[in-house]
């Protein structure tokens, strides 16, 4: 399908809306199919609502803009008029916004920029905006309430919106009639407010489902409130809770990614496993019998694999491995699984089609899905001051030190194990020939790899196949790639340093560093080191979370 690590995005599922951006009038589509608008574009993440898109593309001038596609009947695509369109078309209200995330509730839109700013269109009847009032809005508006809060992720659920502020605080706004938005109270909030006495816990992520949500800490813990009528708290009861609760059950498993379905909830954890809990009556929790499940429980399935990445629409989910596969269960009615059938799966099924496309993104809609594929272009931002290769120079070919250190940082930026890249914000389309140099450092690391024991290498190979056969997942002939032992993994390193942190905080921009080294680089610049956009606060916080994986480790050896 392509180019291994070409920039492309493929849509299924239901087109009833145009949601998909294809070319097609087809309103149901079974598999995978390429998007071709916009073109010469990179595409840097994708939002899917109730029967809407929103992508954030950045163009060969590195100028980013959001575009929209699917149902506007609610003003939701920020275009001025209540049309729908059916393929992507540019929000002009934000250009020169610099937009990092967006994201898409059921009929209205969030859209966060690099300097912490909020802007909020679409349905606003149940005060989901955050203007201060319960009118729609067809082109994006500024959240004043907000603005100068630092805000570093953002949620959308039906009537209901969130969003977590440098500093730790987390804000709620919108329909609160099932007290999902954490403040005791059973009523509209048009204005967002901070969750009282939830100041202090380091928040990186939060994710929204139609009437409970749940946040991520930088110690991987998670909390859950709202609605919990379908267990999809997973506290192990099924009651609402109106205030945010630890969900104790996981307190042993750090976590690394959250995804909300809309009555259910998907948790993955460091070591790789996935968790679900809430309403099955589709299947979407994974599990081999119906039911909801009031308590997280292991999708048995992927024991044999590494899941890195989930994504819950309504009642469909999408798993993404470290292996780059892509894993789909749930209803599939609406072909929103990808496997040329409309039909469902209870346990875990891979989307074959995508089997040979390195997959980035997933992303859940109502009923309908997308993934995004490719590495990334190198960001000019990660050139440091000394070097004098000319910021054009970065997108052509470059000399062979400079193939070999940017090679490492592709490592670096594209690595999601690394739970705090909330947002794959510094990701680009790369070619192969990113991943080839002629020096001589290079063919001694590679002679090195082919003096490998041949016997050592059929062992593994056996290994593999007897894992793959105890799998119940069927992966063709293709396997996953290995991970190498000589190198520490790439969360493990300072983006700033290269080397294994000692003392890892994480930073305003969502990044880990050594503190050392950013304490260093914030004493002379006010910009992120991973991205050059303006930070708007200094704020470290303390990765307890990634010390205790790393001290843990072989490679807590180096500090000896």
């Amino acid at each position: 399908m392509g180019n291994l690590h070409k920039n492309q995005v493929f849509g299924f599922g239901s087109n009833e809306d145009s949601q998909l951006g294809l070319l097609t009038k087809e309103t149901i589509v079974k598999v995978p199919t390429q998007l071709n608008e916009p073109k010469d574009v990179i595409v840097r993440q994708i939002s899917a609502g109730g029967s809407h898109i929103a992508m954030l593309i950045e163009k060969s001038d590195r100028r980013r803009a959001v575009y929209t596609c699917g149902n506007g009947y609610s003003g939701q695509l920020g275009h001025g008029f209540l049309d729908s369109f059916s393929v992507p078309k540019r929000v002009d209200a934000l250009m020169n916004k610099k937009i990092r995330k967006v994201a898409c509730g059921s009929n209205h839109t969030l859209a966060l920029t690099y300097d912490g700013e909020v802007y909020s269109w679409g349905r606003g009847q149940d005060g989901q905006l955050g203007h201060g009032n319960l009118s729609q809005s067809l082109t994006p508006r500024k959240i004043e309430a907000i603005s100068k809060s630092g805000i570093i992720d953002i949620a959308a659920g039906d009537t209901h919106s969130a969003a977590i502020s440098s500093t730790g605080e987390v804000y709620t706004w919108g329909g609160g009639l099932s007290n999902f938005l954490g403040h005791k109270q059973n009523n509209k909030r048009p204005i967002p407010h901070i969750i009282p006495n939830f100041e202090n816990i380091d928040a990186i992520k939060i994710a929204c489902g139609a009437q409970h949500t749940v946040l991520l800490t930088s110690k991987g813990v998670v909390y859950s409130w709202g609605r919990g009528s379908d267990g999809q708290l997973g506290h192990g009861d099924f009651k609402f809770q109106p205030i945010p609760q630890k969900i104790e059950l996981l307190d042993k498993k750090p976590v690394s990614d959250i995804s909300c379905g809309r009555q259910y909830t998907s948790i993955v954890t460091m070591d790789g496993k996935l968790y679900t809990f809430g309403s099955n009556d589709c299947g979407q929790l994974g599990h081999s019998e119906l039911g909801t499940i009031n308590k997280p429980k292991l999708v048995k399935d992927f024991s044999s694999f590494h899941i890195v990445s989930v994504s819950c629409g309504n009642s469909h989910t999408l798993a993404l491995t470290k292996e780059g596969y892509v894993f789909g269960f749930g209803s599939g009615e609406q072909g929103q699984l990808g496997i040329g059938k409309n039909q469902g799966n209870q346990k875990p099924k891979l989307i074959s089609k995508l089997k040979n496309t390195l997959i980035r993104q997933v992303e859940c809609g109502n009923d309908f899905s997308f993934v995004l594929s490719g590495g990334p272009i190198h960001n000019p931002f990660f050139v440091p001051e000394d070097t004098e290769i000319p910021e054009t120079a970065i997108y052509e070919d470059r000399q062979n030190a400079e193939k070999l250190r940017l090679e490492k940082l592709y490592r670096i930026s594209t690595n999601k194990l690394n739970y705090i890249d909330l947002s794959f914000d510094e990701e680009y389309e790369t070619s192969s020939d990113d991943y080839t140099t002629s020096s001589s450092s290079g063919e001694e690391g590679e002679n090195k790899n082919e003096k490998k024991d041949s016997k050592e290498i059929k062992k593994e190979e056996k290994k593999d196949d007897k894992t793959n056969t105890n799998n119940k997942i069927d992966l063709g002939s293709e396997s996953g790639s290995e991970d190498s032992d000589d190198e520490p993994p790439d969360h493990f390193v300072c983006p700033i340093t290269f080397e294994v942190m000692f003392d890892p905080v994480l930073a305003s921009d969502g990044y880990s560093y050594e503190r050392e080294a950013i304490e260093d680089w914030f004493s002379k610049k006010d910009t992120s080191p991973m991205t050059g956009a303006n930070i708007t606060s200094k704020v470290l916080v303390p990765n307890n979370s990634l010390k205790e994986q790393i001290m843990s480790s072989k490679w807590a050896d180096e500090f000896d």
